[in-house]
């Protein structure tokens, strides 16, 4: 009789360690939000159909940092299980070791452009893709381009992933153009060089230090005449411990920086004939990016290409904005 009390006791441990098991997978579930945008450059301020949601199936990474021992931090890797401005992410396998918040939680999308590297001091590589794919819905609305927008977040709110929410900000923008020409040829590509900074490439963070609302704040009210100001950004920058990755030796790194980004258009596309009926084309860049101007090169379907179009004028991206240019002609 004992022997049987025993088991059924043993019985009871394992039944109960099981449902343990299974509330903790649970709280790897958990919801985002991703910031709105605005528009620079038109009358209204948002644009029908080209609003930043996550789409099933997006790749987002959430670290769990502890700013005092680095060695202590940990991240997961997530999937949106749905499409909309807010989505439910769920865990791509196991997800983190740890879900109790340390100092806090940090969220990067799209999470297949970065690799931790937390040993280091909590540092991560993020990467800026020199191409972008060109995408329209069945209704011929323009999308934002494949890995073309970056959001973060940082949280010291939520103790738990259990319910937690968190808001992701815009930290790059997007570049609006707007193309037409005579000539009835399809585009091919279409290359933004700048004119100052690189515009993809690899960089290296300390993740404990990113906070996108100063980096919104930065990017906004950019100065090189203001000396208070830039003592103000060039100490962000050593927090961050900001690096951009010059060489192949870099940790993760498999090309080198540069100026330009091209967006590839698969099967080419025909513009419009006259400016009331240019066609639209988005391209996301950094924060920053054309405030010293920058290059325009249009490739057709045939090899040819269109007269480079060239500004110097400040067109300067901002964090969760459109920089809509007018109708540009090309021939």
């Amino acid at each position: 009789m004992n022997k049987i009390v025993k088991l059924m006791c043993l019985v009871a441990l394992v039944a109960v360690v099981g449902t343990s098991c299974k509330k903790a997978e649970k709280v790897q579930t958990f919801q985002a939000t991703l910031g709105e945008m605005v528009v620079d450059g038109e009358e209204k301020m948002s644009i029908e159909g080209v609003k930043i949601v996550f789409e099933e199936n997006d790749p987002l990474v959430l670290f769990n940092v502890d700013n005092t021992n680095p060695g202590n931090s940990v991240f997961g890797r997530y999937y949106a299980s749905g499409t909309g401005n807010t989505a439910s992410f769920l865990p791509v396998e196991a997800g983190m070791d740890n879900t109790t918040r340390m100092d806090e939680f940090f969220g990067y999308y799209p999470g297949d452009l970065c690799e931790p590297d937390l040993g280091n001091n909590n540092h991560c590589y993020f990467e800026l893709q020199p191409t972008q794919t060109y995408r329209k819905r069945p209704n011929n609305t323009v999308m934002v381009p494949a890995n073309g927008m970056y959001a973060a977040c940082v949280d010291r709110e939520n103790s738990d992933l259990v319910n937690a929410h968190f808001g992701f900000q815009q930290i790059g923008g997007l570049l609006k153009l707007r193309l037409y020409t005579g000539t009835g040829k399809k585009v091919k590509s279409i290359t933004i060089t700048d004119k100052d900074l690189y515009l993809s490439g690899f960089v290296s963070m300390n993740i404990a230090e990113v906070d996108p609302v100063e980096l919104t704040y930065l990017v906004e009210n950019y100065n090189e005449d203001n000396e208070a100001f830039m003592n103000r950004l060039n100490d962000y920058i050593n927090r961050v411990e900001y690096s951009v990755c010059y060489t192949l030796d870099d940790y993760y790194v498999d090309y080198l920086p540069s100026k330009s980004v091209t967006l590839e258009i698969p099967g080419g596309i025909e513009i419009g004939t006259q400016s009331g009926n240019a066609t639209t084309f988005y391209i996301g860049l950094r924060p920053l990016a054309l405030w010293r101007g920058f290059e325009v090169d249009v490739t057709y379907q045939d090899g040819t290409h269109a007269a480079k179009i060239q500004t110097t004028a400040s067109n300067k991206i901002r964090p969760g904005v459109i920089k809509a240019m007018p109708a540009i002609a090309v021939n």
